[in-house]
């Protein structure tokens, strides 16, 4: 028997699995073991194991011959197969061609972790993503629309995450969980509808040339925010910018498609409408020193909403036919008339300092809120008489909130009962 057997075949095994496949396809060792090894018994046997089994034999022959030369060739296929690994770790998700990843053609931002809630959330939809986790792991989703792409850190350090978006149609960034910061837009033509929420460290953001095609854009939670440039975005339709305490002025330009605006809770002084045909509801409350804003002739506004705000007189209304819900509580208004022209349902416009409050045309009114205010007995009487008597089957569904004035004890209240009217009054007792 051939002396083979002496070695360890687990050792031989592992051997054959690492080195085989670049044996069978060396054309040098095939040639070699044809002129170097000469004809006995245990060749013939040698012989035989090359053709039933060519790469074991084969490496059992260099073994003996050249330990050393199998040896060092042994280590070279351990650090191939360990740096193949490593690569395999490093690259996770589905299969796909990894696309070059640029400026242009990504999202990135700077992700902090600092405490035990190591993990990000990411919504996506659209086409396919890959993600460069700042850690050395990139992960590709062929399609990220079916799951929360979640990712949890090790280590507690700065990861700056790229996002390859270019075929993305909607994404989703942000958490309050972790500091997120520096973020850059890359140029997603594909994009529409983006969310940006909680990132610091970001005082200008420009949408301008980065998602020309954006419809739906939601950005909030940005404490150094300053500037958001969305002139040339063209295509909105929903805009929604909130809790940004240091963006103090907001330019939106003439666009043709936008009909929902929501800017609340940011620091706005004024804010301009103009060149939006389409707009239909518009909420920009809770801006401490927002007093002034514009509107173009007959725009076809149904909702708006200043509440907290810092308007001292309303002189907008007869640029607003078809609005039937207004709200513009706690504002310092003394005055406010609300024309003929149209018809409103709804108006609260309580926690002001009104002495006078008329409404030309209340066919169509169903709640009026002017509690907390300082009307006189006078002032309510006459705003009882412009109600409109409510019909039998629509009795209770007519809401009046008059308490806390100074003529709420003095009034004539049994004139809204009896046109159906339903007083209440929300006071802590």
């Amino acid at each position: 028997m051939p002396e083979i057997y002496c070695y360890d075949d687990l050792f031989l095994l592992l051997l054959f699995l690492q080195c085989a496949s670049l044996i069978i396809s060396s054309d040098r060792l095939w040639v070699e073991f044809l002129f170097i090894y000469k004809f006995s018994w245990s060749h013939i046997y040698y012989a035989i194991s090359f053709f039933t089994f060519v790469p074991y034999s084969l490496l059992l022959f260099e073994m003996r011959k050249q330990k050393k030369l199998l040896f060092d060739l042994l280590m070279i296929c351990l650090l191939l197969n360990l740096s193949s690994c490593a690569e395999d770790r490093s690259v996770f998700g589905d299969d796909f061609g990894t696309p070059k990843m640029t400026d242009e053609n990504t999202i990135q931002f700077t992700v902090e972790i600092a405490s035990d809630w190591r993990q990000i959330d990411l919504f996506a939809n659209g086409g396919r993503m890959v993600i460069d986790w700042g850690d050395g792991r990139l992960q590709k989703i062929e399609d990220p629309s079916q799951t929360i792409i979640s990712y949890k850190y090790g280590n507690c350090r700065s990861y700056r995450i790229k996002i390859w978006a270019e075929e993305l149609e909607y994404c989703g960034i942000g958490t309050e969980l972790l500091n997120v910061s520096d973020l850059h837009l890359g140029i997603l033509p594909r994009m529409t509808n983006l969310n940006i929420n909680s990132f610091k460290s970001t005082t200008e953001l420009d949408l301008s040339t980065s998602c020309p095609n954006v419809e739906d854009l939601s950005i909030g939670n940005m404490p150094d925010l300053e500037r958001l440039d969305i002139v040339r975005c063209d295509n909105l339709k929903t805009l929604q910018i909130y809790s940004n305490p240091n963006l103090t002025s907001l330019e939106i330009g003439s666009k043709s498609y936008l009909e929902k605006l929501y800017c609340s809770y940011n620091n706005l002084t004024s804010l301009s409408m103009r060149g939006l045909p389409r707009l239909k509801e518009v909420d920009c409350s809770y801006n401490p020193n927002l007093s002034t804003l514009k509107f173009d002739d007959g725009m076809a506004i149904g909702s708006l909403f200043i509440n907290y705000c810092n308007f001292d007189r309303i002189d907008f209304l007869d640029k607003l036919p078809t609005m039937t819900e207004f709200g513009c509580s706690y504002n310092k208004l003394t005055e406010l008339h609300m024309p003929g022209a149209f018809s409103i349902a709804s108006l609260r416009c309580d926690n002001n300092q009104l002495t006078h409050l008329s409404i030309e045309d209340t066919w169509i009114l169903t709640q009026l809120d002017c509690h907390s205010n300082c009307l006189g007995a006078d002032a309510l009487n006459e705003l009882f008489e412009s109600l409109e008597q409510v019909r039998p089957s629509d009795y209770m569904r007519y809401i009046l909130s008059i308490y806390d004035n100074p003529g709420e004890k003095t009034c004539q209240k049994e004139i809204p009962i009896r046109k159906g009217w339903k007083l209440e009054d929300y006071r802590w007792n």
